[in-house]
């Protein structure tokens, strides 16, 4: 009774393991796509903001031109009609950004679902007691539960960044409009970041 129980018991760690592997390695693929879809949004965004500094600069400059009197006895409301017309043009860019933004909300929500599937099979596993026999050549369980999490937050992170600064932007305030340009810019730093993790879950790629 006592051996197969025990042996009911591997097999069950066994499959709850399979599980934990498939769910990782569906993160790890999914997070190399995301990275890739990820960047070539943010430059069709630098496109789009760099349209938008063009247009609200023309905007500022207009906001405090100081019209000839004559002109403006002729054209009494030319400059409210000048703004109106190029913050037309700055709310179009502003929309396109903003299905940029939807575009990726759905990737940090489909990187959050695949990570809490990874950590509820993890959960359930009790990884605390299983002991991995070492491999110099794969990260262990609770180093990838680390990874995907970092990744997840990552991304997470720069897509608050990004709603925030189109929430509180200011047309009229050069500072207000570059810290947009700021979110959506894609850093060394940023890209390195997620490269070194996907180089050391590579071998999800290979399996």
């Amino acid at each position: 009774y006592f051996q197969g129980n025990v042996g009911y018991l591997c097999s069950k760690l066994c499959y709850k393991m399979e599980h934990s592997e498939k769910c990782l390695k569906d993160f790890f693929k999914s997070l190399r796509i995301i990275k890739n879809q990820w960047e070539s949004l943010e430059s069709q965004a630098n496109r789009l903001i760099e349209a938008m500094q063009n247009q609200t600069e023309q905007l500022q400059l207009i906001s405090i031109a100081d019209l000839e009197e004559d002109f403006t006895s002729q054209f009494p409301d030319i400059k409210e009609r000048l703004i109106g017309k190029v913050l037309c043009n700055v709310e179009e860019e502003m929309m396109s950004l903003k299905k940029i933004l939807e575009h990726m909300t759905s990737y940090v929500e489909e990187l959050r679902s695949k990570y809490l599937a990874i950590e509820h099979s993890y959960y359930k596993m009790n990884i605390e007691n299983i002991v991995e026999e070492f491999n110099p050549l794969r990260p262990s369980l609770s180093d990838l539960l680390e990874f995907a999490l970092d990744a997840f937050r990552f991304y997470q992170v720069l897509l608050v960044t990004k709603k925030i600064s189109m929430e509180t932007v200011d047309y009229f305030d050069n500072k207000s409009v570059l810290k947009i340009e700021q979110a959506f810019k894609t850093t060394s730093e940023r890209k390195s970041h997620i490269e070194n993790m996907l180089l050391l879950t590579q071998f999800y790629e290979e399996s």
